[in-house]
């Protein structure tokens, strides 16, 4: 495991880990399971992406039928990241009785599928580049119901319906909206890769935008990443 990415925890208390390890492509991807018992075993051997025939597991999140919901996040592959822009899927992995059967497509041709998640019957993604080499940078949210399959994602993304966020950073590094998770309350946090900036935003039922204001930032905050709450 070279390159561990996101996680997330199950009701029997052990938590599922994804690992693209995209620093060393000569190990393949894969989830692994860490049991409550601090024991560590491969949980689902990924099919491959169908574009890139390698999948690059990120954000994951539990779902209350206990599927998992993963992002197959495909930039880092290869030398050319913009080759791969719009080859990146948003993913379902079904499983009963605690053992991972297979996988199902929610949504593709997306560009950095990165963090996941749910709240109120959706599965919440940030996409980190919505639009290739803007400056400044448009990143945004989509929000696709659970039960949804096999979207193809309008082109250019940010006309796609099931955005419901958009975000404007610098462009110097080129990473935007990242980390996602929600409060109790029902109020969503998304954080900026490259601005170090975690904004509270709350949508209405229609996934419409109510309010959008900065949580937090600070001088010695030099980037933001995966967050949970």
């Amino acid at each position: 495991c070279n390159t561990p990415d996101g996680m997330t925890l199950l009701p029997d208390q052990s938590v599922i880990v994804s690992v693209p390890n995209f620093n060393d492509q000569k190990q393949a991807p894969l989830l692994v399971k860490i049991t409550k018992d601090n024991k560590v075993e491969d949980f689902y051997k990924l099919p491959p992406n169908p574009d890139t025939q390698r999948m690059g597991p990120m954000g994951i999140r539990v779902a209350p039928s206990g599927d998992l919901f993963l992002s197959d996040n495909q930039v880092f592959h290869g030398k050319d990241g913009k080759s791969l822009m719009g080859k990146s899927r948003l993913v379902r992995i079904v499983v009963k009785d605690g053992k991972p059967e297979k996988l199902v497509v929610v949504a593709s041709k997306l560009n950095v599928a990165n963090g996941l998640a749910i709240h109120g019957g959706y599965v919440y993604m940030t996409e980190t580049m919505l639009v290739p080499d803007s400056k400044p940078l448009v990143s945004g949210v989509f929000r696709f119901k659970l039960d949804e399959e096999n979207v193809e994602m309008k082109q250019p993304l940010e006309t796609d319906p099931h955005l419901v966020l958009k975000i404007e950073s610098s462009g110097d590094i080129g990473f935007g909206a990242d980390g996602i998770c929600f409060d109790k309350s029902g109020n969503m946090y998304v954080n900026c890769f490259e601005s170090a900036v975690i904004r509270k935003v709350k949508l209405d039922d229609a996934g419409k935008v109510v309010s959008n204001e900065v949580f937090a930032q600070a001088p010695f905050m030099q980037s933001t990443d995966g967050m949970d709450y």
